[in-house]
């Protein structure tokens, strides 16, 4: 395949792509808020048209080679003095700069200071900025819900604590119980046992004057 028939696939695609990242452009909804849930989507992004314009303009690309095309259009071959392209190559060569500077001209409109590239430039700000703020807005969110599960875990703490005091309140409450009656059971116990030794000694003492 001959270099100019190289160039005129390479800018029939230019120009596909190009057509078709400024259509995705344009169709473009507008930018969520930063507290939205972010998706990937399939947006043309600023580097695609950098790629575009440097296999335009870059080294080794088509402008280094338009001028070429052109100077040849206006050479005669030394030897038979005719044109050096024919009839059919001269078109065809004319088509080629022409659509070449139409598309230039698109490009020159997608990058000027209000087109879709720097358009597109601060879309991407906008973006990364978004995902910063959605970022920080998961992770306050997730900060957030830490906090009220240690405040729960807290109050279920307390609450067991509380329902372990009320329980050993409720044991010291039997204990004191158990112990007021062993306290009334020994003083009966006790008040029986005098009142039978008293009984007793009565008995021992009336025997004795018994006996006298």
């Amino acid at each position: 395949m001959s270099e100019f028939s190289k160039s005129c696939k390479l800018l029939t695609k230019l120009s596909t792509d190009l057509d078709r990242l400024l259509e995705s452009h344009s169709a473009l909804p507008p930018l969520p808020p930063p507290s939205s849930t972010l998706t990937a989507t399939s947006s043309p992004r600023t580097s695609d048209f950098e790629s575009i314009r440097f296999q335009i303009e870059g080294e080794g690309g088509i402008a280094g080679k338009i001028d070429r095309y052109k100077q040849r259009l206006t050479e005669k071959d030394p030897v038979t003095c005719n044109d050096r392209y024919g009839d059919k190559m001269k078109k065809n060569v004319t088509e080629f700069i022409a659509s070449y500077e139409a598309f230039c001209a698109d490009l020159e409109i997608v990058f000027a200071p209000e087109g879709v590239y720097e358009s597109l430039k601060q879309r991407e700000k906008t973006e990364a900025s978004n995902i910063v703020k959605s970022e920080e807005a998961k992770k306050k969110a997730k900060e957030e819900e830490e906090k009220r599960a240690k405040m729960r875990a807290e109050e279920e703490r307390l609450a067991s604590l509380t329902e372990q005091q009320r329980q050993e309140e409720i044991q010291a409450k039997e204990r004191e119980e158990l112990r007021i009656q062993a306290e009334i059971a020994r003083k009966q116990r006790q008040e029986r046992e005098t009142k039978e030794r008293e009984e007793q000694e009565r008995k021992e003492q009336g025997k004795g004057k018994e006996w006298h």
